[in-house]
């Protein structure tokens, strides 16, 4: 009975040695484990571990503050180019009246009208007044300007249409349809028989040009613009037809 009794008391002991040693055993595999760190496939140690981390907290920072940087140039860059655009052009509309200057010429202008004709005339008296006839399968778009020369020196046609040396090009009256159908509009000098595209005037004297230009019938229901400025001038007067 007391073999018995040993044999159990030896059994329970033996089954509580290997309860600890297993217990020992894993807890030396979890340090183990804890103590390295898997990272694209590769074991690293936890020192190796703790420097990929620094490395990669730093990336990030920097990262985020070139983003941060670009976003702000983004944004710094499109407020100049709308202030640059909303400063540079005047909106004008019939029967309106503005003023342009360049330093040196001063125009006071009216916008009489905008029509599309069949053909445009002179506004000479004389009876052999030249005129373009109606064109088959095209319209005349004529802007009527009322040109007072407020400055000093007399103007000529070239106040719009001359060389910009500072540009390197030549002034352009636009007209442009739906952004995409672009022609270039002449002056006349609707005083002269003729209807000369050279024309000027005198200090404190006015004078009614047309800027014209022949288009194809198909877009004259298009919306269209019209741009043009003083040859040495920033401002460019716009007008919009929806």
């Amino acid at each position: 009975m007391k073999k018995k009794f040993l044999n159990v008391g030896i059994a329970l002991t033996s089954i509580f040695l290997v309860a600890c040693g297993s217990n020992q055993t894993k807890e030396i595999n979890n340090n183990i484990i804890e103590n390295h760190y898997i990272v694209d496939g590769k074991e690293l140690t936890e020192e190796e571990y703790k420097k990929y981390l620094n490395e990669k907290e730093t990336t990030v920072n920097q990262e985020q503050k070139q983003e941060e940087s670009t976003v702000k140039d983004t944004e710094k860059t499109i407020q100049e180019d709308t202030k640059e655009d909303t400063g540079n052009i005047l909106d004008i509309y019939e029967g309106n009246t503005f003023t342009l200057s360049d330093g040196t010429n001063e125009l006071e202008i009216t916008l009489n009208s905008i029509d599309f004709e069949q053909e445009v005339h002179s506004l000479s008296d004389n009876p052999f007044s030249s005129y373009f006839t109606d064109e088959e399968g095209e319209t005349y778009i004529v802007m009527k300007l009322n040109i007072k020369n407020i400055g000093g020196n007399t103007i000529s046609e070239k106040v719009f249409d001359g060389y910009n040396s500072d540009i390197k090009e030549y002034g352009k009256i636009l007209l442009t349809f739906e952004n995409k159908y672009n022609y270039q509009m002449q002056q006349l000098d609707t005083e002269n028989p003729a209807l000369s595209p050279f024309w000027n005037i005198e200090p404190l004297k006015s004078k009614v040009i047309y800027f014209f230009q022949s288009v194809p019938d198909e877009i004259i229901e298009k919306s269209y613009v019209i741009t043009f400025s003083l040859v040495n001038d920033d401002i460019i007067c716009r007008y919009i037809k929806e």
